[in-house]
């Protein structure tokens, strides 16, 4: 009780305007899934973003719904990251950088006239010492992205770790970051088959300027992930809860 009450307890911040920014991601783990669910999740829910982590090759042939452009870092056998991206995200990029993830994207969106940079990734296993001390150097990286961001940031995806693993508390303290399940319960994602009973390991992470109005898990696609929906608005002027 002591570890899970501050998931369902914690202060959030108000949010300041209308303006919200639905930002939704899934590890597809290259199976082929059912494409027609996504489409219909894109025509119903209107993500402003939707990521795929390792989509099948024949999903990169698919035709989105009107109103998305369609981004894809491309890998051997198979694809790393697909994206549905609705007009007002720019700037969509695959960076180059030899600490991050292969699977990983930034873009940026508007958000009430801010601009809120993002970065989704696809983190090593930690299924083994040498895949978690790669998590790790990972989510380090991902620590070192978002300090040198010079407007708010949102890092998220399947970042195989839960809430209470040190590695995403580092990431936490050191980039100075909330997690958004805060106030929203323990979300399992992570494997479909086990139901609430799964681990929570695909997360959201926020600036302090951010403030989350809704989180929650959604359809997992024929992946053994179910994907994880979040609404984020501008945060209020009063002090947000550290």
């Amino acid at each position: 009780a002591f570890v899970l009450v501050p998931f369902f307890t914690y202060d959030l911040a108000a949010a300041s305007g209308p303006e919200r920014l639905l930002i939704a991601h899934v590890n597809m783990q290259h199976h082929d899934g059912d494409f027609e669910v996504v489409r219909r999740a894109l025509e119903d829910r209107e993500p402003d973003a939707l990521v795929i982590l390792e989509p099948s090759r024949a999903w990169t042939s698919k035709t989105s719904p009107s109103g998305y452009r369609v981004f894809v870092r491309d890998g051997r056998p198979e694809p790393r990251i697909l994206v549905f991206a609705r007009e007002r995200v720019s700037n969509v990029g695959f960076p180059f950088d030899p600490t991050l993830p292969t699977a990983s994207v930034t873009f940026d969106v508007e958000l009430g006239g801010l601009r809120v940079h993002a970065l989704a990734v696809h983190t090593a296993a930690p299924t083994t010492p040498g895949g978690r001390a790669v998590r790790n150097r990972e989510l380090d990286a991902a620590s070192t992205w978002a300090r040198r961001s010079l407007t708010p940031t949102v890092v998220f995806g399947d970042l195989n770790a839960t809430p209470w693993s040190s590695a995403l508390q580092r990431l936490e303290d050191s980039a100075d970051l909330r997690n958004s399940t805060y106030g929203y319960g323990v979300q399992a994602t992570w494997p479909t088959r086990a139901g609430p009973l799964g681990v929570p390991i695909d997360q959201l992470l926020h600036s302090g300027g951010l403030t989350v109005t809704d989180r929650a898990t959604g359809p997992s696609f024929g992946s053994e992930h179910r994907s994880l929906w979040v609404t984020i608005a501008r945060a209020s002027d009063r002090q947000a809860p550290g």
